[in-house]
């Protein structure tokens, strides 16, 4: 058991990076092109939904493309505050919990990925069973990341969200043994944590100053 939990907490990680490290990567990309790669990736998704063509893993690569442009595009329009978001990320946890609440039963059976579920979910096959993560968790870890890049953030506040709202969540799977959880109210206490991170960084800046 502590290995399993030792190998999600690693794969939140590893989830966590690209949400982490686009928004530096890809600042110099103007939004026209954000706005080309959103484009190709919602059409090849909703053709792939359509025709039923859905090749996994290439899904994967669909699934990050809208991810990633989506959410850096929504990280530069939306004014970069911590608490308007904390507000809105907790209505969207609510939202999050009640329609999981609602659907538990018909979604804790045995995974069977269609089309329309592999566009929607960053998917991993692995010898103990598969882990997803939704495209549009993803896009918003994304968006988060962008937000602190655009405050000159350091590299362990870009990062917190994703890594501690995804390692959180797979660790809380672990112990209760839900086959289905709201993922959205532990990216909130990620992003509280990263804020909670960029106040002590900003305070000992001051003292040192």
């Amino acid at each position: 058991m502590s290995f399993i939990l030792a190998v999600r907490i690693g794969l939140s990680l590893l989830l966590a990076l690209p949400c982490a490290a686009i928004p530096r990567l890809g600042q110099r990309l103007s939004n026209r092109w954000l706005l080309t790669g959103l484009g190709i990736g919602l059409l090849l998704g909703i053709l792939g939904s359509a025709l039923s063509v859905a090749p996994y893993p290439w899904t994967d690569v669909v699934v990050l493309l809208v991810a990633l442009t989506g959410g850096l595009l929504l990280g530069r329009v939306v004014p970069t505050r911590f608490w308007p978001i904390l507000l809105v990320m907790v209505l969207l946890s609510a939202v999050d919990v009640a329609n999981i609440v609602r659907t538990y039963r018909a979604s804790a059976a045995p995974a069977n990925f269609s089309g329309p579920d592999l566009y929607g979910n960053l998917l991993f096959l692995l010898p103990f069973g598969a882990v997803n993560v939704g495209i549009g968790d993803l896009l918003l870890l994304t968006a988060v990341a962008e937000q602190w890049r655009r405050r000159g953030s350091s590299w362990l506040v870009v990062l917190t969200p994703g890594a501690v709202g995804l390692g959180l969540a797979y660790a809380f799977v672990l112990v209760t043994g839900l086959a289905v959880i709201p993922l959205l109210p532990f990216l909130t206490v990620g992003w509280a944590c990263s804020g909670i991170l960029q106040h002590l960084h900003r305070r000992n800046e001051m003292s040192s100053g």
